[in-house]
């Protein structure tokens, strides 16, 4: 038989079952653009709070939890976009790792996880840092806006060849089984495959 070789593990499975992964591709975009637009509007309430003379950094919006500041905010929001929207990239990485390659879905994993988990450290482990680092000084966001428009970018690309391969079918259809050809002075219908180079075919009216 014949072997197939797959850019990632999102390939795959769209070859395998198209309708599965793009609705699939849709539910994780939709996940990744809502947790971005809301990281978006509280940077643009921090801007403002800071043009108002308010420290949201520093904000605490329960009273009873201290703890509960800009930082956590911040983690709360992108954690369901790093592991449920950027799922298909860790899958990606970890049949890349299996095949001792790597692949576009490793780098993304990689650089995301990396922002992700040293942002975790800064908010809720800064004493383990050589230095002291500010919590505003976090890439959740970079790690968010990265795998949102990745996503978004690939979910588009699988539409387009989606719609491309559905006309290619489409063209493939039109040829026809058989074919009428003239062979020793007289028409016969053979399988249209077996039509060989210059021959002459004839086409009747209304035929394809």
């Amino acid at each position: 038989g014949r072997t197939y070789y797959f850019c990632s593990q999102t390939c795959l499975n769209t070859f395998l079952d198209p309708e599965r992964e793009l609705k699939s591709m849709r539910s994780r975009v939709g996940i990744a653009l809502a947790g971005v637009l809301l990281l978006a509007i509280m940077r643009a309430a921090a801007f403002i709070g800071l043009a108002a003379g308010v420290t949201l950094v520093t904000w605490v919006p329960i009273p009873a939890l201290p703890w509960f500041t800009w930082g956590v905010w911040l983690f709360i929001l992108t954690t369901p976009v790093q592991f449920i929207g950027g799922w298909s990239f860790y899958v990606g990485s970890w049949n890349a790792i299996r095949t001792r390659s790597i692949n576009m879905d490793f780098l993304i994993a990689l650089g995301t996880t990396v922002a992700y988990l040293y942002s975790v450290v800064v908010v809720f482990f800064p004493n383990i840092l050589p230095v002291r680092v500010a919590e505003r000084e976090v890439y959740f966001e970079v790690s968010a806006i990265i795998i949102a428009f990745v996503l978004l970018g690939k979910y588009m690309e699988e539409i387009i060849k989606k719609n491309s391969s559905a006309a290619v079918r489409k063209l493939l259809d039109l040829k026809p089984a058989t074919a009428r050809v003239v062979r020793d002075d007289r028409e016969i219908e053979i399988p249209a495959e077996y039509v060989m180079v210059g021959e002459t075919v004839v086409v009747r009216p209304g035929e394809k």
